[in-house]
């Protein structure tokens, strides 16, 4: 059966007691920007009454435009090196040599443009709200992928913390459940992509996980008293 709010509540620190005004669940813990995210995302989904949000994230900008100014300033220097130093010659003999780089200066320098203004727009599309039963996953940009994780049914938990996420502070962490594939497009799809703190967000979810495990654990003893799975003979 689940508990009330109010039997919730009484479970829960002075600083996190959720409280019911007008339909929406606030909850004093969360700062004001993570209030936001929170009652912005509530469209797509709804809190249980034993539910707690525990901590609401949205992905570092540094995420985002670290690598690929990275990659933008190689490309720049490589362009640099090929055409005033071992190409110099015959593209200053040759128009059409001269047209050709010239173009590809222009259509590289529009393409990073655009991606580089439309991504704090992207960056802030990916929200993610850590519960004490589920992880949360929405992404609004052009279109919305959302999805959820009960603890129950997360097997592993991988972190990626490349190197400008150690510089900066950032990282991904991916939440595996039965049938998902372990490739690169299912990592980038299903993963928590440049948050903070990325160790302590693990610490988080892995602390809800043996929690969540724990209680699943006492309801099986509840089912079938006689069984006692942590109970082993010592060896001699």
């Amino acid at each position: 059966m689940e508990k009330s709010l109010e039997d919730n509540n009484k479970n829960l620190p002075k600083n996190q007691i959720i409280t019911q005004s007008e339909g929406q669940l606030e909850f004093p813990h969360l700062s004001e920007q993570q209030t936001k995210w929170l009652k912005s995302s509530q469209t797509y989904f709804k809190l249980n009454d034993n539910e707690t949000v525990l901590t609401v994230l949205q992905r570092n900008t540094k995420s985002y435009y670290a690598p690929r100014l990275f990659r933008g300033s190689i490309f720049v220097a490589l362009y640099m090196i090929l055409r005033y130093w071992i190409l110099y010659d015959e593209i200053r003999s040759s128009p059409v040599f001269t047209g050709i780089f010239d173009w590809v200066l222009i259509l590289w320098g529009v393409f990073f443009g655009i991606s580089l203004l439309v991504g704090r727009g992207f960056v802030h599309g990916h929200i993610y709200i850590i519960t004490s039963k589920r992880i949360v996953l929405i992404r609004k940009f052009l279109g919305i992928m959302f999805r959820e994780i009960e603890y129950k049914r997360i097997t592993d938990l991988v972190l990626q913390q490349s190197m400008w996420g150690r510089v900066f502070n950032f990282g991904n962490l991916m939440p595996v459940t039965a049938g998902i594939e372990m490739n690169a497009l299912k990592m980038g799809m299903y993963s928590i992509e440049g948050i903070p703190d990325v160790f302590a967000i693990r610490n988080l979810v892995i602390t809800q996980i043996q929690y969540i495990q724990a209680q699943l654990l006492e309801e099986y003893k509840k089912i079938d008293p006689l069984t006692d799975i942590s109970a082993e003979k010592p060896e001699n």
